[in-house]
């Protein structure tokens, strides 16, 4: 019979505890802000801009002093500049993988 303490399985109960809290957290239906999603790191690796804001102002999609908006993110003018100037297809292939990388650094990965 084994009376030693099993310190690995502790702290990977301790490890899935905290990722379970973690996941209710995120599942409470928070509003996430693109640029929260949008990180400054996310954007210095996929695209040449250091920020989602410098990105979107140098797409040309958005007139000054108008609000970003669903319409003008999937816009096939935006969809196109994504297409030129980084590695995704889409706007929605772009946002996927950003969207993913912030749940995963949330849950600690």
């Amino acid at each position: 019979m084994f009376n030693g303490k099993l310190t690995g399985v502790d702290e990977i109960q301790k490890g899935l505890k905290k990722i379970e809290k973690k996941v209710k957290e995120l599942e409470k239906g928070t509003n996430i802000s693109l640029t929260e999603i949008m990180t400054n790191d996310f954007m210095k690796k996929h695209t040449s801009h250091n920020s989602f804001e410098n990105f979107i102002i140098h797409s040309g999609v958005l007139p000054k002093e108008k609000e970003l908006t669903e319409d003008i993110l999937n816009s096939n003018e935006f969809n196109q500049y994504i297409k030129t100037t980084t590695k995704f297809k889409s706007w929605k292939d772009m946002l996927d993988l950003a969207s993913t990388e912030y749940i995963q650094k949330q849950l600690g990965f």
